[in-house]
């Protein structure tokens, strides 16, 4: 009994190990393969029938991932080839608008600087007639200095466009800088109360607003431009208006709102106001410069700018002005 009880054992231990053991460890291996990327594996199908099924899942399981890697791998390389055409595209596309704002600044720096130009040839023409009396002459050349001034304008204004829009190796300082906004708005009030020409300017400051990223003169040019295009406009209207400037919190910076009561901005100009040689204004009365220069300088504080029209008044200027920077921490240079 002991010897047929020990063959019996060894039997089905013989059995088991073929039909079981031997193929799940060929399963368990190849489970491993997979696990480490592995996806070039195919279990034979040996053994009991429930193992087998078992394989020959595994195996069609394994295919089908390795079929799934490969798709994904052809659609990733697709991707990348679109991603690589669309950025040559963009490219181009920048390429074309940066030759047509050149294109643009060109035709408006002619325009611009042309027409005092052709004036002041012809005031000297005027000039040169000898037989021409003297207070004539006089108002000839009162009219020459006149164009002249405005070209000298002009080519300030451009300056200060270019120097305000183009890269500079202080930006992080100019970041740096902090300015209180109520005496800011103090000292722009001021500066344009010579040119209001009846026009009310009325200040509506919320009280200990924080301080604002920006130098203080640059703030005051940002100001000044808005606050003389709104006291124009409302010039323009021809009729009874006002400028209203508002300054609230907006988070941790400062929204400030500069509103008028003229004919506001005219739709064909509502995408290009900030581009430079932009205006409503009529010929020889602006350059279309402020808004640009506003526009460049709070782009480089991180600041932002927007316009509207109001129904029933004018045009609203939203500018966002950022908090300071926090201070910037330089390591200490290497001991030597």
């Amino acid at each position: 009994m002991a010897v047929t009880g020990g063959a019996i054992l060894l039997v089905t231990t013989l059995v088991l190990t073929v039909l079981i053991v031997r193929p799940l460890e060929a399963l368990t291996r190849a489970s491993e393969r997979i696990a480490r990327g592995s996806l070039d594996v195919e279990v034979p199908a040996r053994g009991a029938a429930e193992v087998r099924r078992l394989a020959a899942s595994f195996t069609g399981m394994a295919k089908q991932l390795k079929a799934d890697r490969l798709a994904l791998e052809e659609r990733l390389r697709e991707l990348e080839a679109t991603t690589a055409e669309l950025g040559e595209a963009e490219e181009q596309i920048l390429r074309s608008a940066r030759l047509a704002s050149v294109g643009r600044l060109a035709a408006g720096v002619a325009h611009e600087i042309g027409n005092p130009l052709s004036a002041i040839l012809g005031l000297v023409e005027l000039a040169r007639d000898e037989e021409m009396e003297a207070s004539e002459r006089s108002e000839l050349l009162a009219r020459t200095q006149r164009e002249t001034e405005r070209i000298h304008r002009i080519i300030r204004e451009l300056l200060d466009f270019a120097r305000q829009g183009g890269p500079s190796d202080d930006d992080d300082a100019v970041g740096q800088e902090v300015s209180d906004l109520a005496e800011v708005v103090g000292d722009a009030v001021r500066l344009v109360a010579p040119q209001q020409g009846g026009v009310p300017v009325r200040v509506d400051l919320e009280e200990a607003l924080p301080p604002v990223r920006g130098s203080a003169d640059r703030l005051t040019q940002v100001l000044l431009n808005l606050l003389l295009n709104a006291v124009d406009a409302v010039r323009e209207a021809e009729r009874q208006g006002e400028v209203r400037l508002r300054a609230t919190r907006a988070g941790e910076g400062v929204e400030l709102v500069v509103e008028d009561d003229g004919p506001g901005v005219p739709d064909a100009l509502r995408d290009s106001i900030f581009e430079p040689f932009v205006t409503s204004k009529a010929t020889g009365d602006g350059t279309g410069l402020g808004l640009a220069v506003t526009h460049t300088i709070l782009e480089r504080l991180g600041g932002s700018i927007d316009v509207e029209n109001v129904p029933g008044a004018g045009a609203r200027f939203r500018v966002h002005l950022p908090p300071p920077k926090p201070p910037t921490i330089r390591p200490p240079p290497p001991a030597s």
